[in-house]
């Protein structure tokens, strides 16, 4: 089963074999985030924070975004590239200056040559309504719940793996992600990302002969 992305896509960004997509007009978001007053986020040490404990209340509630760890709502690094082009969110670094969207992205695709890769599929499955949270691994990996799932009462339904299209794809990596979805009682989906940003889904099955 394939589901073509319809963004549309600008702007070479050097280092993924893929464009920078292009950050979508307001006209592209609906009329509640247009109105919603952006969240403060703090980025320090490495970290994504929202301190304010009403937004942080606020954002979870709006979409389960982050994860609370010693009372503090952290988000990962492409839930806030997602929220930052939504306009959802501001964020700051501890010396208090505004960091812009192709900022972040710079500063954490430094550290993590995959972040923009993780970035589009992250928001892509977002953009078609479902909970999306990080996987169990380093790769581009992440658990999707089914649309209005209520995360802590369910368990994801999807693992998601995030590839470069034209890039070798190793069979033995497959096929353990394969057994590491089916172990966990998740299907198994290949998120295919093309140079223009696009993103095409596989659902992925073993077979025996």
């Amino acid at each position: 089963m394939c589901y073509d992305s319809s963004r549309s896509c600008q702007t070479s960004l050097s280092g993924q074999g893929l464009n920078h997509a292009a950050t979508p007009s307001l006209k592209a978001m609906s009329r509640e985030e247009q109105e919603r007053k952006p969240l403060k986020v703090l980025f320090k040490e490495d970290d994504f924070t929202v301190e304010d404990e009403e937004e942080a209340r606020e954002l979870y509630s709006t979409g389960y975004y982050g994860e609370y760890v010693s009372g503090k709502l952290k988000l990962s690094p492409a839930e806030v590239l997602h929220l930052l082009e939504r306009g959802r969110i501001r964020v700051y670094d501890d010396s208090g200056k505004e960091l812009e969207f192709d900022e972040v992205a710079k500063r954490l695709m430094k550290k993590d040559p995959q972040t923009w890769l993780k970035y589009l599929v992250y928001s892509d499955l977002r953009r078609r309504g479902y909970v999306v949270k990080e996987g169990f691994s380093d790769r581009v990996e992440f658990r999707v719940y089914r649309r209005g799932a209520e995360v802590g009462s369910e368990g994801a339904k999807y693992l998601v793996y995030g590839v470069i299209e034209g890039e070798p794809l190793d069979l033995n990596n497959i096929y353990n992600m394969t057994k590491t979805a089916r172990a966990l009682r998740k299907e198994p989906v290949l998120a295919i990302v093309n140079r223009q940003g696009e993103v095409c889904y596989y659902e992925v099955a073993l077979v025996s002969l």
